[in-house]
């Protein structure tokens, strides 16, 4: 059995190690000279293989006495002022053990994938660089024991996320979707910086362990589902969920790994964990996990109907995930949190193989439906041929979530523009006004001396 100190030291082993690669990475990336694709390689490869050797560790530990109900590691604070400090903590506990051991797993796979995949790419080396940086980000959104280390790894996972969308950048279309879905993640994350300053304003700590106690004493149902739904808002970003699902099959403009471990397997996968590690938080807050719920089962429906009428694998690969991922946040409102655990793991190795396995899985597909013959009657089969049409148009077209989304944009930019003008004619406005003038001392002085003489010639008279 390992002891605390072991333990704590293997927990920060798991990000210290990628952090340690991405630095190294960095500095020969800056350096003259070409560096080999061997070379590369075998220094993300090696680090993951460290992490992971540690995050397995972990898991070990977890489930064992020495760090039952999870293990804090404070690593000190950013700063501390009278009466507030902002910590650094790790917290070791089973789901973060878990989702290290999955993501540290998936990973060290995609990077020996990718070694000959990109062969001769001009972006090899970048590639590599912004997974170290998605494998940080993960790594850190598992093992945050506070709020702010999630927050920075929230961040980390979608800036490689939309750059390695973008991956191609010398075609339109990849920096238009990776834009868009950096768009669709900036727009949810103000509802996690919110509910961060909320969390720091009412409890003056970030750290699960110290914050969540606090919140259930001293906040109302009202406010405890306010800032649940904030958290929820940010999650339904990476996870797209709808409204924010027409992101994600325009991800899949990167390269194939990215596509696989990003947004297939491990990406969408950190909205559902974040509602996990709040789950102490949802437990009072009824109205957000009915919120949880709703979204998850109507992002459910849609993604398996849009997804059927697809004509390219990445696209049905694609919903189909979100599809999955919806279930999960169904179970996760329920309050099913390990069975959400192990959705989570089982779906996320799955949807990496299919993924990597894109290109071959028609093959595979053709050759199911050949041996199963014909196709057995459905729900559409019993429904009028007009119904069909119109519903096979509805799907064809996504629900018009698009459109929808683009209405409500224009909406707001017309909104803000003319605040804007609004804000600028006042401006305007008061710039012409004749502003008041400034004394000086010596007109003070000469003021005050005319008042006093004033006063002498009406005591006089």
């Amino acid at each position: 059995m390992m002891s605390i100190g072991l333990t704590a030291a293997l927990g920060v082993s798991v990000l210290a190690v990628p952090v340690a690669a991405f630095v190294l990475l960095a500095l020969l990336s800056v350096l003259p000279g070409r560096r080999s694709e061997r070379l590369i390689t075998n220094l993300v490869t090696g680090a993951l293989m460290l992490s992971w050797l540690a995050s397995v560790a972990t898991l070990v530990s977890a489930w064992g006495p020495v760090t039952h109900g999870g293990l804090s590691v404070p690593l000190g604070s950013w700063f501390s002022v009278p009466g507030y400090s902002l910590q650094t903590v790790i917290l070791l506990d089973l789901p973060g053990a878990v989702f290290m051991t999955l993501t540290t797993s998936l990973l060290i796979l995609v990077a020996v994938y990718s070694g000959r995949y990109l062969h001769r790419e001009p972006g090899f080396g970048r590639f590599f660089l912004l997974l170290l940086l998605f494998a940080i980000g993960m790594l850190a959104i598992a093992a945050g024991g506070s709020l702010d280390i999630v927050f920075g790894g929230w961040e980390l996972v979608g800036l490689s996320s939309a750059l390695l969308i973008a991956f191609f950048h010398l075609r339109e279309a990849p920096v238009r979707h990776g834009l868009r879905a950096f768009a669709v993640y900036r727009a949810c994350d103000v509802g996690f910086l919110a509910g961060v300053v909320l969390f720091h304003e009412l409890t003056h700590s970030s750290v699960f362990s110290e914050a969540f106690p606090a919140l259930r004493e001293h906040l109302s149902p009202f406010a405890l589902n306010g800032v649940a739904l904030l958290f929820v808002l940010a999650a339904m970003g990476k996870s797209a969920m709808l409204p924010f699902t027409g992101w994600l099959p325009r991800a899949m403009e990167g390269p194939t790994p990215s596509s696989a471990i990003f947004y297939g397997a491990l990406s969408i996968h950190a909205g559902p964990f974040l509602l996990l590690r709040l789950s102490p938080l949802l437990e009072h807050a009824s109205v957000a996990r009915g919120v949880v719920v709703f979204v998850g089962a109507l992002t459910a429906l849609h993604a398996t109907t849009v997804g059927r009428a697809q004509n390219d694998i990445k696209s049905k690969l694609a919903y189909a995930s979100v599809a999955q991922v919806s279930l999960i946040w169904v179970e996760v409102g329920l309050g099913f949190t390990t069975l959400a655990l192990v959705h989570m793991a089982g779906h996320a190795t799955l949807r990496t193989w299919e993924l990597l396995r894109a290109p071959s899985f028609l093959r595979d597909w053709r050759a199911r439906e050949t041996l199963r013959g014909p196709a057995s009657k459905s729900v559409r089969h019993v429904l009028p041929q007009a119904w069909r049409d119109a519903i096979y148009r509805l799907t064809l077209e996504r629900w018009y979530i698009d459109e929808l989304g683009g209405f409500v944009v224009q909406r707001v930019r017309g909104f803000l523009t003319a605040l804007d003008g609004l804000d600028r004619a006042l401006a305007a406005q008061l710039e012409r006004a004749p502003l008041p003038a400034v004394e000086t001392v010596e007109t003070v002085e000469a003021r005050r001396a005319l008042e006093r003489e004033g006063e002498v010639r009406r005591g006089l008279s």
